[in-house]
């Protein structure tokens, strides 16, 4: 059948497209950057985990993860050309906006975040599978910019001598960081870690 493809969206990483049947069913198509996610199957196994506790214990939550194909797989291999895709349900009625326009977007939105940590709070961390090493720990993250600083050239670094000051001042927030990380009550669980606006689907006013 015919079909219809649209790029949406401005992400950095993948290439997003509304697909759009003959029949007027719509879809989402995505192709993964392969260069940053080096194992597209850790991150369809990991959604799938997720998907599968929130079918389980949160029935009515709108989850809309990727669909299976015809073999049971969440991802797909275009092996011709080493390309990965996934398939998703367009969620119809809903916007994803690119800026904020208004403070009950923000908290709409951080609200949505907050209600799926929320959800997940019993889930098995040891079911999910790292897709970039060490990306989120802010330990390493400050020794890359303490790194780079020293490296940078002072007509560089006294373009941003405010933000470089602010970066340095809230290095305790760095000692929480090992602290919680180290310690028997703070245990792992899962979090979305990339908290954009345009990460959240809003209801159409």
């Amino acid at each position: 059948q015919t079909v219809k493809l649209q790029q949406i969206g401005s992400g950095h990483i993948n290439r997003t497209y509304l697909l759009n049947t003959q029949h007027n069913k719509k879809f989402i198509l995505q192709q993964l950057n392969t260069f940053v996610f080096k194992d597209p199957h850790v991150i369809a196994n990991n959604i799938k985990a997720v998907a599968d506790y929130l079918k389980i214990y949160s029935p009515d939550y709108l989850f809309p993860g990727p669909i299976s194909t015809l073999t049971g797989k969440f991802m797909f291999h275009l092996e011709d050309e080493d390309e990965y895709w996934r398939l998703m349900p367009f969620v119809a009625n809903t916007v994803a906006y690119e800026t904020l326009s208004q403070t009950k977007q923000a908290y709409e939105a951080a609200k949505q975040f907050g209600k799926l940590s929320r959800l997940l709070n019993e889930f098995d961390t040891s079911l999910l599978t790292t897709t970039i090493a060490d990306f989120h720990d802010l330990s390493w993250r400050y020794e890359q910019f303490t790194f780079s600083l020293d490296k940078s050239e002072k007509a560089l670094k006294d373009k941003a001598v405010k933000e470089i000051q602010t970066a340095l001042h809230h290095h305790f927030i760095v000692a929480y960081y090992k602290s919680y990380e180290k310690s028997k009550n703070f245990p792992d669980r899962v979090m979305h870690h990339d908290t954009k606006i345009s990460n959240v689907l809003l209801a159409k006013e």
